[in-house]
């Protein structure tokens, strides 16, 4: 089977802004599914991968709105799972990591009533400020939102099905003159055909950020050069902004 993976976060580019000027906190994130119990069962699990400010204690969110995409619109609360976890009345805190970003993993699992292909989400307010491409200059306006579609198959004649997992972190600093490369590094346990396609980032289900620009339409990269190759599974272009990730 192939699967295209819509990356949303390779085509954001940032202003270069003092430190502590970002209104927000949500810098990166990914959804992965993987059905559960066998492949006979309608369970999945859900695990969420975000990428805040460590420094945006105000917005730290030890938890997230999970939302499965089922019939009945069923959304739940699900707790943070990693970090250090000094009250154990509240979720861990998460993991801090160089460059004032913070890894956090939230994990829920749930049974739909039968196969089927299924949007499950997260919307969280907000973005960072200063996103060149993002309803600049107002990024931090817009809510930080992560999809994916997923199949449940019927097991008896399909099998079990699983989304692809990024392996690269989608945290990367480029360098002003140098050509920026970002390779998420994909795997697919069910052994899925892979490719990728830059889309407009979402700011609810299927429903695109305002005032978007892809990374070569932005200020003096002037219509040059964006590139995604299949056969690399990687996007680059060159940086001629003042920053970009």
């Amino acid at each position: 089977m192939k699967t295209t993976l819509r990356l949303l976060l390779a085509a954001i580019i940032f202003l270069s802004l003092p430190k502590g000027a970002f209104a927000t906190h949500n810098r990166a994130g990914e959804i992965f599914v993987e059905q559960i119990n066998g492949c006979n069962s309608n369970m999945v699990r859900c695990s969420i991968f975000t990428y805040t400010k460590t420094s945006s204690v105000q917005a730290d969110r030890d938890t997230l709105t999970l939302c499965w995409g089922d019939a009945a619109n069923t959304c739940v609360q699900v707790a943070r799972v990693n970090g250090p976890q000094p009250d154990p009345n509240l979720p861990p805190q998460g993991q801090a990591l160089a460059n004032d970003v913070k890894y956090n993993i939230y994990i829920a699992e749930f049974s739909y009533d039968g196969p089927d292909s299924y949007i499950i989400s997260v919307t969280d307010p907000n973005r960072n400020g200063g996103i060149l491409n993002v309803n600049f200059p107002g990024s931090e306006n817009v809510q930080f939102h992560l999809q994916t579609r997923f199949t449940l198959f019927s097991g008896q004649f399909q099998g079990c099905n699983s989304s692809p997992l990024l392996l690269q972190p989608p945290i990367d600093y480029a360098c002003v003159g140098q050509v920026f490369v970002h390779n998420p590094n994909a795997y697919d346990a069910d052994g899925d055909q892979l490719t990728y396609e830059l889309i407009v980032p979402m700011q609810g289900v299927n429903s695109p950020v305002p005032n978007y620009s892809f990374p070569q339409n932005v200020g003096a990269n002037g219509g040059c050069c964006l590139s995604s190759t299949p056969l690399t599974k990687s996007a680059s272009w060159p940086v001629r902004s003042s920053s970009s990730t």
